[in-house]
């Protein structure tokens, strides 16, 4: 509490800059909103709901910028803690405990920065990088979980002899598992740049 209170102090000295652009100013200057099919450069505001508080790229809580299809086995990782017997490595997983404590905080920051908007700047930047953080980690865990159990199944397959199913799905596993690995560092289908749009000016 007392890091958050030293942190946000300096937003309450008044600023050499100028005031911080209010509420009611946004929301009449193109920069902050979507005109025909144009996008402002500080586009925030949006009719639809979804896309204002899921995803906008500075007030939804889910615009996280392309990420490795793999990050998206973290979200088993809640299910499999509940699975001792099948994924026995989740026993030895003791502080994943950490990961909703800073969800928890970012989301609670986010909301704050919607409550006293613009004070804190953009919402999202609260959320951002610490959701990809936790989603990173979440998926190296849960696949490390899941290939020990995986591993431990193939090991007992293989031992009493594989049938011709079993031997399909180890391929496909393999296969799977292979492309998966190698897809985020082949250029050709990945989005350069995280979508960002490079300058044009000079350098300075």
């Amino acid at each position: 509490m007392l890091a958050t209170v030293l942190v946000l102090s300096p937003y309450i000295i008044p600023n050499p800059f100028g005031p911080v652009v209010t509420v009611a100013e946004a929301k009449v200057q193109p920069e902050f909103l979507q005109v025909g099919r144009v996008y402002g450069r500080a586009f925030f505001f949006h009719e639809n709901p979804v896309i204002y508080w899921l995803g906008g790229p500075s007030s939804g809580m889910l615009f996280l910028g392309s990420m490795s299809p793999l990050i998206l086995l973290g979200l088993a990782l809640p299910f499999w803690m509940r699975q001792p017997v099948k994924f026995s490595l989740v026993k030895q997983v003791k502080e994943t405990g950490l990961l909703p404590q800073i969800i928890l905080a970012s989301l609670g920051l986010f909301f704050l920065a919607h409550a006293f908007l613009f004070h804190l700047y953009f919402p999202n930047r609260y959320v951002y990088h610490s959701l990809r953080v936790v989603a990173a980690l979440a998926a190296g865990i849960a696949w490390t979980v899941w290939l020990e159990a995986k591993s431990r199944l193939v090991s007992q397959q293989i031992t009493a002899g594989l049938t011709g199913r079993q031997f399909l799905s180890l391929g496909l596993t393999v296969l799977l598992g292979a492309t998966l690995m190698t897809a985020p560092f082949l250029p050709q289908i990945n989005l350069p740049g995280q979508l960002q749009i490079a300058g044009e000016v000079p350098r300075l």
